[in-house]
C-alpha cells in the first residue's frame, strides 16, 4: 500500500510538472523560471511578461522555500540577487505588482541588513543574507536576476495542431510577438470543425480577464484597419472561414471610437464581434504538434 501510495503521487507530480513549459518548474498550481541576468526592475518585469508570465508573488513560507531553492540551484555565481514582484507603496506599504495585493507573507533579512541602496523600494532576495529579502533599489542590474510566476499551462491538440491560451492579456498588436515568445503563431480558423474544436476548448478553460474591461475575450489575428469592412490577416489574405454574431460588426465603439479588431465573445457564445484594439483580451496561439 505505501509503494502504491508513492508510485501514485510520482504520477502526480509528473501530471503537474507537465503543465509547465520547457525550463519552468512546477509548485502548487503555478510555474517558476528565473529570468535574465543584469536586468533592473522593470527590465525584468517586462522579460517575465514577455515568456508569458509576471514577477513572482510569494505568499507562503513553502513557496519562499522552494523559490529560494530554484535560486540556489538555478542562479549563476555572478548573480548576487532575485527580483520578486513587490514595491513599495507612496504610503510605505509593500504591494505586489501583478495582483495588487497587499504583501501578507514576508521573509526579510535582519534589520541592519533589510535596506541596500538609496531608492530602495523594489524587493529582492539577497544572496549574501542566504537569499532572504531586502529593499532593493530598483534601478540596480548588475548582480540581478529575477524569478518569473506563470499560471499553468492550458494547451489542446488536434489534426496535427496544437493551440494554447496564454496566460497574460494583451492588445491587438501585441498578440503576434507574444505567440511568437512562446514558439508559436496567433491562431488562424479555417473551418466550422476547427472553431467548434477551439470553441469547446474555450469553453471548459480559464481565460485571463483584463483588470479594465473584464470581458474574458479572445482575439483573432483579423483586422479592417487599412479598409473599413474588410477584415483580412496581417498577410493581407481574408480568412476562409467566418461565424459573426448576430448584428456584427457594427463599428461601434466606446464614446463613437472605431472598431477595428476582432475577438471570439464569450458573451456571444465565442461568436465573433468587431472591438476596439487597444482593449486587452486573451491570445490564442497554435502550431504544429
Amino acid at each position: 500500500m505505501f509503494l502504491k501510495t508513492i508510485f501514485f503521487v510520482s504520477l502526480s507530480l509528473a501530471a503537474a510538472q507537465a503543465q509547465c513549459p520547457k525550463d519552468w518548474e512546477y509548485f502548487q498550481g503555478s510555474c517558476y523560471t528565473l529570468g535574465y541576468s543584469d536586468l533592473d526592475f522593470r527590465e525584468a518585469e517586462k522579460t517575465c511578461e514577455e515568456i508569458d508570465g509576471y514577477l513572482a508573488e510569494i505568499t507562503s513560507e513553502e513557496e519562499n522555500d522552494f523559490v529560494k531553492d530554484l535560486i540556489r540551484s538555478g542562479a549563476y555565481d555572478t548573480e548576487t540577487g532575485a527580483y520578486i514582484g513587490a514595491r513599495q507603496t507612496f504610503n510605505m506599504n509593500w504591494r505586489w505588482e501583478k495582483s495588487r495585493d497587499d504583501v501578507s507573507f514576508s521573509d526579510w533579512a535582519k534589520p541592519d541588513r533589510r535596506r541596500i541602496g538609496r531608492n530602495s523600494k523594489c524587493a529582492s532576495l539577497n544572496k549574501d543574507d542566504d537569499w532572504s529579502w531586502v529593499e532593493q533599489d530598483c534601478a540596480r542590474s548588475q548582480g540581478m536576476t529575477s524569478v518569473c510566476e506563470r499560471c499553468l499551462q492550458q494547451e489542446k491538440c488536434k489534426n496535427g495542431k496544437c493551440y494554447e491560451i496564454l496566460c497574460n492579456v494583451a492588445e491587438y498588436d501585441d498578440i503576434q510577438e507574444r505567440c511568437e515568445n512562446v514558439g508559436r503563431n496567433v491562431a488562424v480558423i479555417d473551418s466550422e470543425k476547427e472553431y467548434n474544436f477551439i470553441k469547446d476548448f474555450l469553453s471548459n478553460a480559464s481565460i485571463p480577464k483584463s483588470e479594465l474591461f473584464d470581458t474574458g475575450n479572445v482575439w483573432l489575428s483579423l483586422s479592417d484597419e487599412d479598409t473599413e469592412g474588410s477584415f483580412i490577416l496581417p498577410d493581407g489574405t481574408e480568412m476562409t472561414f467566418v461565424n459573426w454574431a448576430s448584428g456584427q460588426p457594427d463599428n461601434n465603439g466606446l464614446g463613437g471610437r472605431e472598431e477595428d479588431c476582432v475577438v471570439l465573445d464569450a458573451s456571444m457564445g465565442w461568436s465573433w464581434n468587431d472591438v476596439m484594439c487597444f482593449t486587452e483580451n486573451a491570445v490564442l496561439c497554435e502550431s504544429p504538434k
